[in-house]
């Protein structure tokens, strides 16, 4: 801004009369001074004049104004709004003409993130320049009027023309933070970051899955289900997740403990202590346990370095007797007897027809002597002309369990034979034919002297003597029958 400078030194100001609207005030050795202030020609009106800065008149109608008494070296300013007017130094006596100039207010601000320079007071059509400055971190997003961008240069000129407010925006550095996998939608806190700030990563529980940790360039930089950093550039992070291993029905029928999942491994601790590590879904309980026993029983499994949750089972456990051996079938002339092993410490057996039971001891009647094994007597339950399905079960008393049954026998029983009837002519033993008799065995006493299917035997028999004769007739699927009778010569 320019300066007038008069000629005469002054040295008070003091206003002594009123003259085109200036005050007055006493009268004291100094300059005085009177002049007008023109603007574009013409007298400019309530011009504000200041000595100092003190207030002391302002200007006419015409833009006169009067001033006596001003101190030497005083700074006279004028101030009217819309208008620049120069500042004028008094040295003298006289008059001086102050011209206005009408002007242009750029209030010039700057959003958090740098500075903006230029802003001010300018003559109208003067060329104005503003410089934006950004702080680290942030970049210069353009200048603002009005919500409008009028300009993205960090230096822009342009010519005051009018009154402005324009404001400098600048924006931190932007960064992107990727998260990439299979398991990025379950995942928050990803997108776009201003560099600087604090980034909040957090994954979501998932069932079945356990979390493992963040990882940036395949390194891990944090086990946390939530990860802090601060964005200083573009990033792709991986969330890990690792299945957890399941184990489910975990169950136990008396003789085995099984379960359902998928793991490699599996361990079985009985009342705290490690028992069995296995691969396989189900166990015997023989193979854990050599007496009768009870407690809990806890598995757990692993796949992938990952354990399941432990399932847990309370187990009571009673040792089986062993499995009794089915010896057979057999068709004797007394019936059908299904023979099998005595076992040790069994205090009955349940014989099964076609899943139906019998229990030996209450039907001892049916029970026949072998030295060699039990046998029993089934005849009366079977149906002529079916075919049969036959197991047996030891039975325990309460400190252990029954033996599981053993293994099936099959057989197809029509019924029984007729009765033969025999008789001696002639020194020929003959018999009558038996309706599906297959084989007829005659024994002397004791002697066994013919077995085929014929219907007769010669036999030397001597006269005088009382001989046993017995004639069985036996078929597949049959009970035998026979006739046994003395005959004297």
């Amino acid at each position: 801004m320019k300066t007038k400078v008069l000629s005469v030194a002054a040295l008070i100001i003091a206003c002594f009369g009123v003259l085109s609207g200036c005050l007055i005030k006493s009268r004291t050795s100094g300059f005085e001074v009177t002049g007008h202030v023109y603007a574009y020609g013409e007298g400019l009106a309530d011009v504000k004049i200041y000595a100092n800065g003190e207030f002391v008149c302002a200007s006419g109608a015409d833009g006169s104004f009067s001033i006596s008494a001003v101190t030497a070296d005083a700074e006279l300013t004028f101030k009217k709004e819309g208008y620049l007017i120069d500042a004028v130094k008094v040295t003298s006596d006289g008059e001086i003409t102050v011209t206005a100039r009408k002007s242009v207010i750029v209030e010039l601000t700057a959003t958090d993130g740098g500075t903006a320079s230029g802003g001010g007071l300018y003559e109208k059509n003067e060329i104005i320049t503003l410089a934006a400055q950004a702080f680290p971190d942030y970049v210069f997003a353009g200048y603002y009027s009005g919500g409008s961008l009028i300009s993205d240069k960090p230096e822009y000129s342009f010519a005051a023309v009018a009154d402005a407010e324009i404001t400098a925006v600048f924006e931190k550095i932007k960064v992107t933070v990727t998260v990439q996998g299979d398991n990025a939608d379950f995942v928050t806190g990803a997108g776009e970051y201003g560099k600087g700030d604090e980034v909040i990563l957090t994954v979501e529980k998932r069932t079945g899955y356990r979390f493992i940790g963040w990882k940036i360039n395949g390194e891990t930089v944090s086990t946390e289900e939530t990860y802090s950093f601060t964005a200083t550039e573009s990033v792709t992070v991986t969330a890990e997740y690792r299945e957890i291993p399941v184990i489910t029905d975990l169950s136990f029928d008396g003789d085995a403990i099984s379960w359902r999942g998928d793991c490699d491994l599996y361990e079985l601790y009985f009342e705290g202590a490690l028992i069995l590590k296995t691969s396989e879904v189900s166990v015997e309980a023989s193979e854990l346990f050599t007496v009768s026993t009870s407690g809990i029983v806890e598995i757990r499994g692993y796949r992938g370095g990952e354990s399941s949750l432990p399932l847990y089972l309370t187990v009571d456990y009673k040792t089986r007797l062993p499995v009794p051996e089915a010896a057979g079938i057999t068709r004797t002339a007394e019936g059908i007897i299904y023979s099998f092993g005595a076992v040790n410490a069994a205090c009955d057996y349940t014989v099964y027809i076609d899943g139906e039971p019998l229990a030996v001891s209450e039907h001892a009647d049916k029970v026949v002597d072998n030295k060699d094994s039990l046998a029993f007597n089934v005849t009366d339950f079977l149906t002529a002309g079916r075919e049969h399905r036959l197991w047996v079960v030891a039975v325990a008393d309460g400190t252990r369990r029954d033996s599981v049954a053993s293994a099936e026998t099959s057989f197809l029983y029509y019924g029984s034979l007729d009765r033969p009837e025999i008789t001696l002519r002639d020194g020929i033993l003959e018999w009558t034919a038996v309706e599906n008799a297959a084989v007829y065995l005659l024994s002397i006493n004791g002697v066994t002297v013919y077995e085929g299917s014929g219907l007769y035997a010669e036999v030397g028999l001597i006269g005088g003597r009382t001989y046993t004769v017995r004639l069985q007739v036996s078929a597949e699927g049959y009970v035998p029958s026979y006739i046994e009778k003395s005959i004297t010569v």
